[in-house]
C-alpha cells in the first residue's frame, strides 16, 4: 500500500471549496472511490486526509468532506468491513446536527441503512457478488436516533417560524414584529 501523501492532493481537489472547481471535485471523487473500492486506500487513512476538511471552521469545506465520505459509503459499501461501517455511522450521525452537512450526511446514512447496497459498483469481498457486511443493529440504532432527532429539530424549527412573534418562548421585545427567523446554527 502506497504512502498516504500520495492521496493528499486528490482528497484535496475533491474538497476544495473554490466555486471554479467542481469539475476537479467530481473527478477528484470518483479516484477516490476507484481507490477505496480496490483497497489501495484505506478508509482510515482517509478520513485522516480529510481531517482538516472535516474540521474547518469553513462551512463548505466541512460540507464538501462529509460529501466525500457519503460518496464513499455509498458507492464503496460493498468492500467496507464491519467496523468501518460503524465508525463511518457513528461520525455521519453526528454530522447531521452540522446545518451545511445535513444533506451529505443524511443521504450517507440513509445508504447505510439500505441492505440492497443501490451504489454498488463491485463485487463484495471474497469475490461473491453483492454483499458485504450489514450495518451492525447497534450502528443502525444511532443512525435511527439521530435522524430522529434531526428530523424532531426541523419540525420544531417549522412549528417556531409559524408562530407569531408574541407567542414564541424568550421572544426578545427589542425585535421587530417583522422578525420571524429562528436562530438556526448554520455556519
Amino acid at each position: 500500500m502506497a504512502p498516504i501523501v500520495l492521496y493528499r492532493a486528490v482528497v484535496e481537489h475533491a474538497c476544495s471549496t473554490e466555486p471554479e472547481s467542481e469539475n476537479s471535485r467530481v473527478e477528484a471523487c470518483h479516484e477516490i472511490v476507484n481507490l477505496i473500492n480496490q483497497r489501495t486506500l484505506r478508509i482510515l487513512d482517509l478520513v485522516l486526509l480529510l481531517a482538516g476538511s472535516l474540521t474547518s471552521p469553513e462551512k463548505e469545506a466541512r460540507e464538501n468532506g462529509t460529501r466525500l465520505l457519503g460518496e464513499v459509503v455509498i458507492r464503496c459499501r460493498p468492500v467496507l468491513g464491519e467496523g468501518e461501517l460503524h465508525t463511518l455511522a457513528e461520525f455521519l450521525a453526528s454530522r447531521l446536527r452540522d446545518w451545511p452537512c445535513l444533506g451529505p450526511a443524511a443521504a450517507a446514512c440513509r445508504s447505510l441503512l439500505e441492505e440492497g447496497f443501490p451504489g454498488q459498483v463491485v463485487p463484495g469481498p471474497g469475490g461473491g457478488s453483492g454483499g458485504g457486511p450489514q450495518l451492525r443493529d447497534e450502528s443502525a440504532s444511532l443512525v435511527l436516533e439521530a435522524m430522529a432527532e434531526m428530523v424532531g429539530a426541523m419540525a420544531a424549527a417549522a412549528v417556531d417560524t409559524a408562530q407569531p412573534h408574541s407567542l414564541r418562548p424568550n421572544a426578545s421585545p427589542k425585535c421587530s414584529p417583522r422578525c420571524n427567523l429562528v436562530s438556526v446554527n448554520r455556519g
